[in-house]
């Protein structure tokens, strides 16, 4: 539960946990990025793990199977995945401290 004091203190989302911020510290101590921070979770796990990792079954299971398409699918995931990368890459490149977003 929550005390008295603790209600004074702002709260940000850091991962799993929630961290409060005291009142008294400044705005501009805290990185701002312009991707929301679910949005970025969610494309790097795709980016990282999903898109690749469907790409190297269906890839493979074609190869057993006869399915068609298998390289077009790999170059495909491999552009997506690459395309989401830069995104990544660019939203952490951005981002700014404080009130100057």
């Amino acid at each position: 539960m929550r005390g008295a004091t603790d209600m004074d203190e702002k709260t940000i989302e850091m991962g799993d946990e929630p961290v409060d911020i005291p009142d008294d510290t400044p705005v501009e101590d805290y990185v701002k990025y312009w991707l929301p921070g679910w949005l970025y979770d969610v494309l790097k796990w795709a980016g990282l793990l999903a898109i690749p990792a469907c790409a190297a079954i269906y890839t493979g299971l074609a190869s057993v199977w006869g399915w068609p398409f298998a390289g077009e699918v790999a170059q495909t995931a491999a552009i997506v995945s690459t395309g989401v990368g830069v995104l990544l890459g660019a939203a952490e490149a951005t981002k700014k401290r404080g009130d100057a977003a």
